[in-house]
């Protein structure tokens, strides 16, 4: 099928997703009970003297103050559990992993450059233009599926360079051929499941391969992060194979994105005296 691609094509909009159903249901009960207390309970079953000197006397005074910090509690846990997007500005957009599904294959798409892309070009002096037709200088490529995720696809493209990079705006890039051979294969409400997996294993003619990534959080790979990396290794490593933990620790530190082959664990040093018997044989030689 050929035809263009309405959904990459940026609208200001304001949409609110609900990031923590529980959080929001907690505030909204959280709230209509606060109300509850400060409109009827109070005023109807707590008894107030006609004047008050001080109004920090009143009987009313405590229940009143904690009721309205309910208010303020429940009204921070609905904004905690309610996200509001999005102005057009993909940077700000949460990518929710899914799981999702094809919606429709096309052919030769058209390409409509979000008001981001447009935004930064006219920073740099240049205009973008408002749609790109299919050819060499279509990011899309020559297929992409459109997924049930306003604006995302899985696309080919004509800068196969990039392919594994953050080089994207939020799609799934292939390689040509790739994208090609799926792309009658696939039919639409297929599920996609999109994986956060920084650490990438693999073999090669027996050897070892990984591949690191910073995480998308921003973080370092933590402690848990190198022992689940061990015990994949581990799962899947030759007979008598050992790996040199000290380089996967340091390509977890400082992630370089590109496919390393592990080394062997090193040998122990051998260059020590062989007269040494141990430390306790040391010790008795010295208290002779």
């Amino acid at each position: 099928m050929k035809g263009f691609i309405p959904m990459t094509k940026s609208h200001p909009s304001h949409r609110m997703l609900v990031k923590d159903p529980l959080d929001v249901v907690a505030g909204v009960l959280l709230l209509c009970f606060s109300l509850l207390l400060l409109l009827y309970l109070i005023p109807n079953h707590i008894g107030e003297p006609p004047i008050l000197q001080n109004p920090m006397m009143s009987p009313r005074w405590l229940p009143t103050i904690v009721g309205w910090l309910l208010v303020v509690f429940s009204a921070l846990m609905i904004m905690q559990g309610v996200l509001v997007a999005d102005d057009g500005e993909e940077s700000g957009r949460r990518f929710e992993r899914g799981p999702w599904y094809t919606r429709l294959e096309l052919n030769s798409p058209a390409w409509y450059p979000p008001e981001s892309v447009q935004r930064e070009a006219r920073a740099r002096g240049e205009e973008a233009p408002s749609v790109v037709p299919p050819g060499p200088d279509n990011p899309l490529g020559d297929h992409a599926i459109i997924l049930g995720f306003d604006g995302y696809l899985i696309h080919g493209t004509n800068q196969p360079d990039g392919i594994g990079m953050r080089a994207s705006r939020g799609c799934i890039r292939m390689f040509p051929g790739d994208i090609e051979s799926i792309f009658d294969r696939v039919p639409a409400g297929t599920q996609v499941q999109i994986v956060n997996q920084p650490i990438k294993i693999g073999w090669y003619e027996g050897q070892p391969l990984i591949q690191a990534f910073s995480p998308l959080e921003g973080e370092g790979h933590s402690m848990s992060t190198l022992v689940e990396t061990v015990t994949r290794l581990n799962q899947r490593k030759a007979e008598g194979w050992s790996f040199d933990y000290e380089q996967l620790r340091g390509l977890l530190n400082d992630p370089s994105d590109r496919i390393v082959a592990l080394n062997p664990r090193p040998e122990p040093d051998k260059t020590h005296d062989t007269d040494y018997k141990g430390i306790y044989a040391e010790i008795a030689l010295r208290r002779l």
